[in-house]
């Protein structure tokens, strides 16, 4: 792997080439505060957090804060692979899922759609991700799943699901913040995680399934052309967010709110393409 400077300088190159980058449109899909109604013209902001270090390299106005939208799927993917919800609850769903996931990768992002024995096609896809939220309030408490508000214990399950869904959906995060999430999934122990140490709270399983949900469907429909050119697990967001782990180095998140016809930003794109084309042995299927 490319020593540290190499990674920054690479970065921050990419960051300036991408910050001309233009096209796309603010998401209009539905009217939506803090979504729909942004300003389309701010600038790029890029976050880098390097495995082992502390140092987070800020690029652009980093303070700026974004709906997570599809951005928080993986780590509810994760969560409930490392609280183990066991193989009569959980895995009955998502191991269809993780199956399914290199063969339905390119699903639009407003899909719900169901394989045909009505399972979910995979978990970073809207009804994926309800059942992983579903899963995860039915198994534990409310203190043990995290802070998602006071719901009435005599709630439907589905709408229970929905409410979880719907409040990760709309929480307000940042660049810095995804891009030490990224990290956490991008290092292997030891300190590994970065800026916060969240490597060493992961297991191995965790992480190797997690990134693999987000190689092969972290991008909606473009997911398959992003595995063959850029070849890092990432995952995006109609905020106009990407956050990456890219395996050994670090993570990176950058965020502009013009979308693609995919959902994707296109200045977010620009600059990850930017950066592994700078240094391309970071890719997963780097040859050598």
């Amino acid at each position: 792997m490319p020593e540290a400077r190499l990674v920054v300088a690479a970065f921050r190159a990419a960051y300036s080439e991408a910050s001309a980058a233009r096209g796309g449109a603010v998401y209009s899909g539905q009217s939506v505060s803090g979504l729909s109604d942004v300003d389309a013209d701010v600038p790029l902001v890029a976050a880098l957090v390097l495995c082992g270090s502390d140092e987070v390299v800020q690029l652009g106005p980093c303070e700026r804060t974004f709906l997570a939208q599809s951005c928080f799927k993986p780590l509810t993917l994760a969560m409930a692979l490392q609280l183990g919800l066991g193989p009569e609850v959980f895995w009955k769903h998502v191991r269809q899922v993780r199956r399914a996931v290199a063969s339905v990768g390119d699903v639009p992002f407003g899909s719900f759609g169901l394989a045909e024995d009505g399972r979910a096609l995979n978990p970073l896809i809207n009804s994926g991700a309800l059942v992983v939220c579903e899963l995860l309030s039915r198994t534990h408490s409310e203190e043990d799943v995290g802070r998602w508000g006071s719901l009435p214990r005599t709630e439907d399950a589905v709408e229970r699901a929905v409410r979880h869904y719907a409040a990760l959906d709309c929480l307000r995060t940042d660049a810095t913040e995804l891009a030490r999430a990224a990290a956490a999934f991008a290092g292997g122990g030891g300190g590994g995680g970065g800026g916060g140490g969240g490597g060493d709270a992961l297991s191995a399983r965790t992480r190797t399934a997690t990134l693999s949900a987000m190689l092969h469907s972290g991008m909606y429909e473009a997911s398959g052309t992003w595995a063959e050119e850029v070849g890092l697990p990432a995952k995006s967001g109609v905020s106009g967010a990407v956050w990456c782990a890219i395996p050994g180095v670090g993570g990176v998140c950058a965020q502009q709110p013009r979308i693609d016809g995919a959902g994707n930003s296109v200045a977010a794109m620009a600059m990850l393409r930017a950066l592994v084309a700078r240094l391309p042995e970071m890719s997963v299927f780097h040859g050598g």
